[in-house]
């Protein structure tokens, strides 16, 4: 698992960590032997085994490295249009800052205070304007924020009705491509003290996942996200091998034990 993980870790692809030498692991190592110069056998020696884990544990270091940077210039971007929008405090400007960060630096604090923004439109809003925000909030469909925004294009609840609309219309659009992350991630069966330690490593790391109790939540699903993103990855929100690798470069057989 540890040269799996190392193989890995350097871009050559084992087809697995699972401590089983398959062709593909074979072909992993024959390709870093030749990449080396060493014989192309597939099998390693004990000299090209320590020469993997000290290049492996270089690569997870730069990695690392690479990615606090980015992260910090992504913060940095993300705290300048929080000051130009989220931060004045008014729905337009909470709403500009969510399309544009939904897992940003501020995202949670831009949530609350449109749900405190909501509560107060709807102890304005008309009763028959009221009502319906509410049928249509507990039906929570597409069609239904549809229905409202027809019968009130003007009504008190059409910001929060458009955002709620398009964030459905986004979920069906990606659900498809949802569902393979999430296959890929259950095919690793990883078990609830895994799962744990993946939240542990998220928290240590400050990106907020929520509880460490093994249950993937939304709060999960976004530090996901937010480690993705930092490490230039496709922003799932699912785990997969890769992802694993690299956020438990150091202990990757808590994760597949």
């Amino acid at each position: 698992r540890d040269i799996q993980r190392n193989l890995s870790l350097l871009g050559y692809n084992t087809r697995g960590i699972d401590g089983i030498f398959g062709p593909g692991t074979r072909r992993a190592i024959g390709d870093w032997q030749k990449a080396e110069r060493f014989d192309e056998t597939g099998f390693v020696t004990r000299e090209q085994i320590a020469l993997l884990d000290e290049q492996a544990e270089r690569r997870a270091a730069e990695l690392e490295a690479e990615a606090e940077r980015r992260r910090q210039e992504q913060l940095a971007q993300d705290l300048d249009y929080w000051d130009q929008t989220g931060a004045l405090g008014d729905e337009s400007g909470l709403r500009a800052y969510l399309k544009r960060y939904p897992d940003g630096e501020y995202s949670e604090l831009a949530t609350e205070r449109l749900a405190v923004i909501e509560d107060r439109k709807r102890n304005r809003a008309n009763r028959r304007d009221r009502q319906l925000w509410d049928q249509v909030s507990e039906v929570n469909t597409a069609e239904a924020y549809r229905v409202y925004l027809e019968q009130y294009p003007d009504g008190a609840f059409r910001e929060e009705a458009q955002a709620r609309l398009n964030q459905l219309e986004r979920n069906a659009e990606n659900a498809e491509a949802n569902a393979r992350y999430a296959r890929e991630e259950a095919a690793m069966n990883l078990s609830p003290r895994t799962r744990q330690v993946v939240e542990s490593r998220l928290k240590s790391l400050g990106l907020r996942p929520g509880s460490v109790d093994g249950v993937f939540d939304d709060d999960t699903r976004r530090a996901i996200r937010r480690y993705q993103s930092a490490r230039n990855m496709e922003e799932t929100g699912y785990l997969s091998e890769a992802v694993v690798v690299q956020l438990m470069a150091d202990s990757v057989r808590q994760i597949f034990r």
